[in-house]
């Protein structure tokens, strides 16, 4: 009989061929392509490569090994064997075998030459006896595929079998989900997914895993948040402070990740997600009450209600001035349970050692990361994800793309209370149908997507929308950027909610990936932030006792609105918490401080705003503002109307406007556009100033605008942008060019045009960039010779007129290139720190022999200026 590709071992021959009764089957040879069966004749020893095997290897991978199994499938044992093995052209030596018992197996280990040109190459095996007669024959495919430059990471929050479809669209990682369970059982389930990381991994495409603990918890109807009456809250939670919970995730989790871990297309773990949206005070168990009265020496207030107190309009005994000692006791356990008490925070730390401890001795890791999200959907208080790598947020951007800015800043005001824990912001690909395209409201020009979908509850986002929050988005220093909803972005699924209702946005992502993504993404990941001149006060107290006006997480709401308004009007708010008006590297630039919603603050924080008061800051109330605080200005809140997306727009852009005349004499705009559409954000440094501009001019579509809920369609615009900066050059680094500069003593002004949705990232620098100088190591003369295998270094420096080097991060193209044509490893897009690039690399150990000559090319994204040198090929 003959059968399709299958690994089969002894044991699995009757499930392949039938039992039947007295049959003796035998393989002839464990192919990876066919097995052949026979009853009279066979050889009694195969090779083949179990399933759980890797067979693709990063090229510079140190020390990787291909593991390949030889079975003997007589009873008998087989005695004084030999192993011959070539592969990419070399002879391995022979492998001594001097027996092999029955029905039993071995694993031989050959070494992978890590620095082979990317491909796929055979591994040749042969058995022989004693005698020189050949029992078995057989070749294994494994490859070597370039290994993962530095690129900015593009998630999908979310899984699709199309890899090519992924890779397409941009997306660098994929996620996949995990149920982790302890024991043999998940190690072997687990290490089924090998060739599927296998099949990544040639496509360029890492996996990261959603560990899912908390949802086998919740399946189970184990440890689950219960009320003061004993019953679980209707939307359940797991009680993460119980210690049976925290020490059966950690192991569960080491043994998840024990199994697939050390894969290089493996590259990180989301711990848990969305979880302490449903998080409230738990009596299931004694756990957090006893660990609140040994934090405060008192029980949990019975004035708590839920995750808030009383709100202070309905407390009698509230104090009249609004100020409250940091010691009320509804507020310290509302504090402590936020920070540690609900267990969270603690355990998300301790998954987060866990699985860097067992992962840390595979050598791909230093790029290995865990992250939680959403992470803002708290109140306003550091460490909400504990010591993971990464937070993350998500946004809806629905009805104003920039709102995925303000998501993003207070990602950044978080994170400032962890020293390196990196960003990652995620834009939303579904839009819920109601807020969009409510199905209970009959328009008269009903779109073509409404015939197909029209019981969808979820439909993709606009190509515009999603345009303008990533030019929204990178303008930030984001260390990693998502995207989720399959189902509404790639193609159509049989996930009943998330409906592929317009296909031109993956188009618009593959775009923006081809010509931003790639070539600037090791830049636009390294550009630091400036310290905030402007800030919005998002208060722990307030909102407590008043948190109609804070948006916790969701991007709405006064204190987001207000953020609006301010990016309409040329301003760069940042945002602060509680924690940095007690740390001044926070607030030492720190010029204007708006304080929207502020009703309630404790004894400490009223003393700090009065301190930075007298430092000269400028603060700016609204009509709630508590009585006790005085104020420099006062403004008028604005009330959103979600049945008015246009009008809204229009009332905080002219508060924006009103702002900008208020507040000029303060010199906190540092960059203006003649139209409130252009919105402008600056990052670097006076020596480098890095100018992201977006076009957030918009009208309704015929997508989802006749429902008027969303301005969804973006319009072309135009105008002029002015800069606080004395530059001498300004560069656009999209189009990799200079542009014309007005320049007078303290400002620099340029013009820009903007397709809809569009945006682009102007460089401005204080020295022109006059050329590029690239040397090779080993040079001897003006020559290098270089053999295949040997390590090298090319050095790039971007400099000016002078000669010296251009302090600023460029973005530089690196292109390797044989004389045959080949693009040789090395070849990629790069940042040049301080205009100086070091590259570190291996020539290929099998290099063709034809290639003599191999020339090094190195291009300037800003300047659009290159350089190049060749050097030759010894033995």
């Amino acid at each position: 009989h003959t059968v399709p590709a299958k690994n089969v071992i002894a044991s699995d021959l009757p499930a392949v061929f039938g039992n039947r009764s007295g049959a003796n089957y035998y393989p002839l040879c464990g192919s990876l392509r066919s097995l052949t069966v026979r009853k009279e004749k066979f050889i009694p020893a195969a090779f083949s490569i179990a399933p759980e095997i890797r067979r693709t290897f990063e090229r510079g991978e140190k020390k990787p090994f291909l593991t390949v199994s030889l079975y003997n499938f007589l009873p008998e044992k087989i005695s004084s064997l030999k192993v011959k093995c070539h592969s990419a052209g070399k002879n391995f030596p022979v492998i001594p075998i001097k027996e092999l018992a029955g029905k039993s197996e071995m694993n031989l280990v050959f070494p992978v030459d890590p620095y082979l040109l990317p491909g796929e190459y055979p591994l040749s095996l042969t058995l022989e006896d004693n005698r020189g007669k050949i029992l078995c024959k057989e070749d294994i495919s494994y490859w070597i595929v370039p290994a993962g430059s530095d690129f900015l990471p593009v998630l999908l929050w979310g899984n699709h079998q199309d890899i090519k479809e992924i890779r397409k669209a941009g997306f660098t990682h994929q996620m996949v989900h995990l149920f982790p369970r302890t024991g043999d059982f998940q190690k072997s389930a687990l290490k089924k997914w090998i060739p599927h990381l296998d099949s990544n991994l040639k496509e360029n495409l890492y996996t990261f895993g959603n560990l899912h603990g908390h949802f086998r918890f919740l399946q189970q109807n184990r440890f689950l948040r219960k009320d003061k009456n004993g019953k679980a809250y209707p939307r359940k939670n797991i009680e993460a402070s119980n210690a049976s919970v925290r020490r059966e995730f950690a192991n569960a989790a080491a043994s998840t990740l024990a199994a697939v871990g050390s894969h290089p297309a493996f590259d990180g773990v989301l711990l848990n997600s969305e979880v302490r949206d449903s998080s409230l005070p738990s009596y299931a168990s004694k756990t957090e009450s006893e660990a609140f009265f040994k934090f405060s020496g008192y029980s949990i207030p019975e004035t708590v209600s839920g995750k808030s107190p009383l709100p202070y309009v309905a407390d009698s005994s509230f104090p009249w001035d609004r100020v409250i000692s940091s010691k009320r006791k509804d507020y310290v356990f509302l504090r402590w349970f936020w920070l540690v008490g609900d267990g969270w925070t603690p355990l998300q730390s301790l998954l987060s050692a866990t699985i860097h401890d067992t992962i840390k001795n595979a050598g791909h890791k230093n790029r290995f990361f865990t992250f939680y999200d959403p992470a803002t959907r708290v109140p306003p208080l550091w460490d909400s994800g504990g010591n993971v790598d990464m937070i993350g947020q998500w946004t809806y951007t629905y009805p104003d793309p920039i709102k995925i800015g303000q998501a993003t800043d207070e990602l950044i005001a978080m994170a400032q209370g962890k020293d390196g824990q990196k960003i990652g912001t995620m834009t939303q690909a579904i839009w819920y149908r109601s807020q969009t395209a409510p199905a209970n409201v009959k328009v008269k020009n009903p779109p073509a997507w409404l015939e197909q979908e029209k019981e969808a509850q979820f439909i993709s986002i606009s190509p515009d929308n999603l345009r303008e929050a990533f030019w929204s988005k990178i303008a930030r220093k984001v260390d990693f950027i998502m995207y989720h909803g399959v189902g509404s972005l790639l193609a159509k699924t049989d996930h009943k909610l998330y409906r592929y209702t317009n296909e031109e946005s993956k188009k618009v992502l593959a775009e923006l990936s081809e010509k931003v993504i790639v070539p600037l993404g090791p830049v636009l990941k390294r550009i630091p932030e400036k310290s905030p001149e402007v800030a919005i006060f998002q208060n722990l107290a307030s909102s407590f006792y008043a948190p109609e006006h804070f948006p916790f997480g969701w991007s709405k709401n006064w204190s987001a609105d207000l953020h609006l308004a301010l990016q309409w009007g040329n301003f760069q708010p940042g945002i602060l918490y509680d924690e940095h008006l007690f740390h001044e590297k926070n607030t030492g630039n720190l010029k204007v401080l708006f304080v929207p919603g502020l009703e309630v603050v404790t004894e400490e924080v009223l003393a700090k705003l009065n301190e930075l008061r007298l430092k000269g800051v400028i603060i700016i109330g609204d009509e709630f503002t508590l009585p006790a605080l005085m104020l420099d200005h006062r403004i008028k809140s604005i009330k959103r109307d979600n049945n008015d997306p246009a009008g809204t727009k229009k009332a905080l852009q002219k508060l924006g406007g009103e702002l900008a005349s208020l507040l000029d004499k303060y010199s906190v705009r540092n960059a203006v556009s003649s139209n409130q559409d252009l919105v402008v954000r600056q990052r670097g440094n006076e020596k480098a100033d890095y100018i992201f501009l977006l076009n957030d001019k918009r009208t309704f579509g015929n997508y989802v605008g006749q429902w008027k809920k969303v301005q969804e369609k973006g319009l072309p615009n135009s105008g002029m942008i002015t800069v606080r900066h004395k530059a001498a050059a300004a560069y656009d680094l999209v189009e990799h060019k200079e542009i014309p500069l007005k320049k007078t003593e303290s400002y620099c002004s340029f013009k820009t045009a903007l397709p809809p949705g569009g945006g682009k990232v102007i460089l401005l620098l204080q020295k022109e960039i006059a050329g590029i100088r690239v040397k090779i190591s080993g040079e001897k003369g003006n020559t290098v010779s270089l053999s295949p295998g040997k390590s090298f270094t090319v050095t790039c420096d971007t400099v000016d007129k002078e000669g010296k080097n251009i302090e600023a991060i460029l973005p530089v193209e690196i292109s390797l290139t044989a004389d045959n044509g080949i693009r040789l490893p090395g070849s990629g897009f790069y940042a040049a720190e301080q205009g100086k690039l070091l590259l570190k690399e291996v020539l290929p150990t099998n290099l063709p022999a034809a290639v003599k000559k191999i020339t090094v090319t190195v291009r300037c994204l800003a300047s659009g200026k290159s350089a190049s040198k060749t050097f030759t090929v010894g033995k």
